[in-house]
């Protein structure tokens, strides 16, 4: 009798169990940060590179752990890369790292993840921020024809260097009744009055003064 009592309480256990949702059973695992595709040196963790004036983002993940969601995130030691912050929390289980590094630095840290229950996970990560990528135009040959009496309008873009760009007609002439738009998102633009092709230079000047140009051609038609 008692051997039938306790096979059927093993059973029913076994039942309870199967019956969860498999999420539920996976945060029955210890909590722990992922570091899975990483390379790690006495565990310090690398999390790659990123560049001064590029803008970054980098996720953090954790694994098991229980209780309410979203799990809470922070620095314990070391520092982020100068330019850098880590989000509180990102989802439910993880978090990021964002912004647009303003050093050329090698960082060490430690992040924390703290669970539902109090639990908490720590993991040293590396973090290498290099130079400035080049300053280079991408908004492909320049420019689309025009006709006299239509609106006109076409952007220009940049990657690399340092933002904020400010764009110039370094040489030659804009069509009679462009103009150019330094700012962001920087662009000609206007009711061209005079048909004819007109040449020119267009400057990307970054904010290390690091400068990159570009030759343009716009064919006005009557």
């Amino acid at each position: 009798m008692r051997k039938m009592l306790t096979s059927a309480l093993v059973a029913g256990s076994l039942l309870a169990l199967a019956s969860l949702p498999a999420q539920a059973l996976a945060q029955t695992e210890p909590l722990s940060i992922s570091t899975v595709g990483l390379t790690c040196t006495n565990g310090v963790c690398d999390l790659g590179t990123g560049n001064v004036g590029t803008f970054l983002n980098l996720a953090i993940s954790a694994t098991g752990g229980t209780g309410p969601t979203p799990f809470q995130w922070k620095v314990v030691s070391g520092k982020l890369p100068a330019g850098l912050t880590m989000a509180k929390f990102f989802g439910v289980e993880s978090t990021e790292i964002t912004g647009t590094p303003t050093k050329v630095q090698a960082q060490t840290f430690t992040a924390q993840v703290t669970d539902g229950t109090g639990t908490k996970a720590q993991q040293a990560f590396s973090l290498q921020i290099g130079p400035p990528l080049p300053l280079v135009i991408n908004s492909g040959p320049c420019c689309a024809s025009g006709t006299v009496g239509a609106a006109y309008h076409t952007n220009f873009f940049a990657v690399g260097g340092i933002q904020p760009y400010r764009w110039s007609i370094l040489s030659g002439q804009l069509p009679p009744g462009l103009a150019l738009d330094p700012r962001p998102p920087a662009g000609i633009s206007g009711t061209p009055t005079t048909a004819g092709t007109f040449t020119f230079t267009v400057a990307v000047t970054d904010k290390a003064k690091t400068q990159t140009t570009e030759p343009g051609t716009i064919t006005i038609n009557p």
